[in-house]
């Protein structure tokens, strides 16, 4: 979703965490418009999209899926408005894609950067290069429609030979000057402007590298404009998190990452929209794949939670008796709440009317 509008299939934010109320992105990136069925202009225009022959190759840009390509990030899973142009994030480049037309079962499509149009059928997957630069930098897939019959297609970035001046994935800095910079994979640089982030990243400051100027400057700004929390983070339980290259929002109990599946399920379950964090892919990936979260009549698990004029914290957890129910168990105290690693800001606020049996005291 963006910050006005939510998508009909997924939880999606393209921008540094947060949500309705929540402050302005710090980044520059424009979240893309909710897709909606219906408005006026929507086209039933007509496309031909002809599988690629010997007689009709595929533009020198494009080509058909390469098993040799690998990809750099998770795919950017995105419903397209029908009508109008919408910004993506893809990998860590920001791009423009707009519906040129559809059918039942194609669509045609224009990607910029460096615009390429693409007919797609649905099951077709194409690797495309978005700047022109010779190399297929870019996986489109076009998956079929959603229930709003508005069309679900994948971006996944590929990795691609980045010539940098500096090593990728380090620090450096200029002589004499503070500011501390962070080379991406892709040849980017971002600031770190806080010591707690940079300390998520790197133990101490002995691995700065001071360079010249010159050098750091050839160096290109990332658009991306803020640095996630690094792989070396603990968001400690009942964390809500996001990756820049994925739109997914996922909670995180224990050991495992639950994927909220819509706006309405994380409103409905009282998350706030401040809660959520953005965080280096390589911190997600420590994290295995739980369950999707759908539902709205009762919390996930393992959520801490309270209730109105009731001081007591409790988290939820399998009735031992039937593992189909749920049981609240009272944290004793702040030692133990503390010794558990729970978050005192991520203790949810719940409704009388959503009860729990009383289970045993956590100590």
């Amino acid at each position: 979703f963006s910050d006005k509008k939510a998508p009909a299939i997924a939880l999606i934010i393209n921008s540094p965490g947060g949500g309705p109320g929540a402050p302005a992105p710090s980044a520059g990136i424009s979240e893309p418009e909710t897709p909606v069925l219906g408005e006026d202009g929507d086209s039933q225009d007509e496309v031909t999209a002809p599988e690629p022959t010997e007689d009709s190759p595929l533009p020198d840009r494009v080509e058909v899926k390469s098993e040799e390509r690998q990809v750099a990030f998770p795919p950017t899973i995105m419903s397209l408005k029908k009508t109008g142009v919408q910004s993506i994030v893809i990998g860590l480049t920001p791009h423009e894609v707009e519906v040129l037309s559809f059918t039942e079962t194609t669509i045609r499509i224009r990607l910029s950067s460096d615009p390429v149009e693409l007919d797609l059928s649905v099951g077709d997957i194409r690797d495309v290069d978005t700047d022109s630069d010779g190399q297929l930098d870019t996986r489109v897939e076009f998956v079929g429609f959603d229930d709003d019959g508005e069309p679900i297609v994948h971006f996944t970035a590929l990795e691609v030979d980045v010539s940098c001046p500096v090593d990728t994935e380090s620090v450096y800095k200029e002589p004499g000057a503070p500011g501390v910079y962070y080379v991406t994979k892709n040849c980017t640089r971002r600031a770190f402007t806080r010591a707690a982030t940079y300390f998520t990243y790197f133990d101490d400051w002995s691995v700065v590298e001071s360079i010249p100027k010159t050098t750091l400057e050839s160096v290109s700004l990332d658009p991306l404009g803020f640095m996630p929390k690094g792989p070396k983070y603990d968001p400690k339980y009942g964390a809500l998190v996001k990756i820049v290259t994925d739109p997914k929002v996922y909670l995180l109990l224990g050991d495992e990452k639950y994927w909220i599946n819509s706006e309405s399920v994380f409103t409905g379950l009282s998350y706030d929209w401040s809660w959520i964090e953005d965080i280096d892919y390589r911190l997600l990936d420590k994290y295995k794949t739980g369950s999707e979260i759908t539902y709205t009549d009762h919390h996930p698990n393992f959520t801490l939670i309270k209730y109105e004029n009731d001081p007591k914290v409790y988290q939820l957890a399998p009735d031992p008796a039937d593992s189909t129910k749920q049981v609240k168990r009272h944290i004793k105290d702040e030692v133990a709440f503390n010794k558990l690693n729970f978050r005192w800001d991520r203790i949810v606020l719940l409704d009388n009317s959503e009860a729990y049996t009383d289970g045993e005291i956590l100590e």
